[in-house]
């Protein structure tokens, strides 16, 4: 799994930048492939991904949406990925990776577009249903902080690439 850390000061002081970058190091051996800042007055954002798809090397992250500046990151792999992008016409730039899916959800469907992502991690083990897990952390354009994640397994995930 990909490394995935923030900062947000309630009373406006601006976000520590250096701090972001000591969780980096620190963590660099979990997230081997690069690392990725957000900093934006009082919040910051740091991602070091562990890219384990072709598709997950192309991200570029935390993902500001270029429609409504929202703030992300994502780490979880798509297998519906080929379902939502016709559904998400208008909202989905040239940028076809799972972030940018997944952030493109949002734009359109609210929180409740993450019960759309589904992945194979979110398969109830017993009858394959379909099962909310998403993974996400995300800033709204209006400063509202939504953590929409949770950690309920800590499996090792394979490299693909």
């Amino acid at each position: 799994m990909s490394i995935q850390a923030g900062i947000w000061n309630f009373h406006n002081e601006p976000a520590d930048r250096q701090f972001l970058r000591q969780i980096s190091q620190a963590t660099a051996q979990y997230g081997p492939d690069g690392e990725g800042f957000y900093v934006n007055d009082s919040f910051g954002m740091l991602y070091r991904p562990f890219h384990t798809t072709r598709e997950s090397c192309n991200e570029r992250q935390p993902y500001v949406s270029s429609r409504s500046n929202n703030v992300i990151t994502w780490d979880g792999r798509l297998d519906n990925r080929e379902e939502l992008i016709p559904q998400l016409d208008g909202f989905l730039a040239d940028d076809r990776t799972d972030v940018a899916i997944a952030a493109a959800a949002f734009d359109k469907w609210g929180t409740e577009g993450f019960a759309r992502l589904l992945t194979i991690k979110h398969r109830n083990s017993s009858s394959g249903a379909p099962r909310l897990n998403p993974l996400c952390f995300l800033l709204t354009a209006h400063g509202r902080l939504a953590e929409i994640s949770f950690w309920d397994t800590l499996t090792p995930i394979p490299r693909l690439i």
